[in-house]
């Protein structure tokens, strides 16, 4: 018998509500394959993800052994061992997470910032340059900001549901004070935008998200133009809209923003 076997790579992070459903099936459902995952462990509650954890698939960076924080690594040999001793007649679903892309990023690049792609919705400034390097060098090092937020997607159109608009929205990028991610550069775009119009609206955008957002990711890769009141596409928005709608039914998904966070005593 050939056993059936998913691995998942995953470099995002995923919460859900303790008072929810279970994330993902338990190996005690009909049918559910063997769980597992490795790396970094960047989802909450741990209750409703049933997964058996692979032991030593995280190890620090040389250097921070006493005090890792965020300086870990994926231990790709502890995945070997979990993988040459699974039940080749059982189906499991393994989940593999990398700490990179995540901050903090490498200390020494290996890029230079002169040479750096700005995207056109983001400011060019040398501090931006600087953190921007560090992190292509954590993404070649790989080779995913708990937000209220709904997508899917074609091969052409990427429809965004934010599912609380009213609220700023902010990430470790324009938040963090000790760790890198942000704070190296985020001063100097709030810098610019202080005397740039096209700077200021590129803060503006990253706080203030609307409704919807869709996107001709073919066409517009940066997505910088949001086409959902194109007439044009309606029929593409109406088709998109249905699909996250079903979806979200299937999952049980009926919440309409971010749990509230704990009240601190």
């Amino acid at each position: 018998m050939a056993s059936a076997a998913w691995l998942w790579p995953l470099i995002g992070e995923s919460r859900v509500q303790a008072r929810q459903r279970r994330a993902i099936p338990s190996p005690q459902d009909a049918g559910a394959p063997y769980l597992a995952q490795a790396g970094k462990q960047h989802f909450n509650p741990k209750s409703v993800f049933p997964f058996e954890r692979v032991a030593n698939s995280e190890t620090p960076e040389p250097g921070f052994e006493k005090n890792p924080g965020l300086r870990n690594d994926l231990n790709t040999t502890a995945v070997d061992g979990w993988l040459a001793g699974a039940d080749k007649d059982k189906p499991f679903f393994l989940v593999v997470a990398d700490h990179s892309p995540h901050v903090v990023w490498p200390d020494k690049a290996e890029y230079k910032p002169e040479e750096m792609d700005i995207p056109p919705n983001h400011i060019d400034t040398l501090e931006y340059r600087r953190a921007r390097v560090r992190y292509y060098t954590d993404v070649t090092k790989m080779e995913m900001n708990r937000t209220p937020q709904r997508s899917v997607r074609t091969a052409r159109y990427k429809y965004i549901l934010n599912l609380s608009p009213e609220i700023t929205y902010t990430t470790h990028i324009d938040k963090a004070t000790d760790h890198d991610g942000g704070r190296e550069y985020w001063p100097s775009w709030e810098a610019q935008a202080r005397t740039d119009a096209r700077a200021a609206a590129i803060i503006k955008r990253y706080h203030e998200r609307p409704r919807e957002e869709l996107y001709d990711i073919i066409a517009d890769p940066h997505e910088t133009k949001n086409l959902v009141s194109d007439p044009k596409l309606a029929s593409v928005l109406a088709e998109l809209r249905a699909q996250l709608a079903a979806w979200r039914k299937q999952q049980g998904d009926d919440k309409t923003g971010p749990e509230p966070m704990p009240s601190k005593k």
